[in-house]
């Protein structure tokens, strides 16, 4: 039997100088392993994760994130 997820909520916001931030919440997660395609590349230099909630569970547990970098070739 699979592990049961533990994170619940929570918010991947990307700071971006041009655009103000963008963001993604995610409510009523049942996944393990969650992978997120933004439409559109963004540049920035800070991510944030915020986990607000969970299934019941005291601790929060974030295993490891991947952030596919791609330099924005000028023209």
């Amino acid at each position: 039997m699979p592990p049961e997820p533990k994170i619940r909520g929570y918010t991947i916001s990307i700071d971006n100088d041009e655009n103000g931030e963008k963001t993604v919440g995610i409510s009523s997660n049942i996944k393990r392993m969650a992978v997120h395609k933004l439409n559109k590349p963004y540049s920035t230099r800070k991510i944030r994760i915020d986990l607000t909630e969970t299934w019941g569970s005291e601790n929060y547990e974030l295993f490891e994130i991947r952030v596919l970098l791609k330099p924005i070739e000028k023209p």
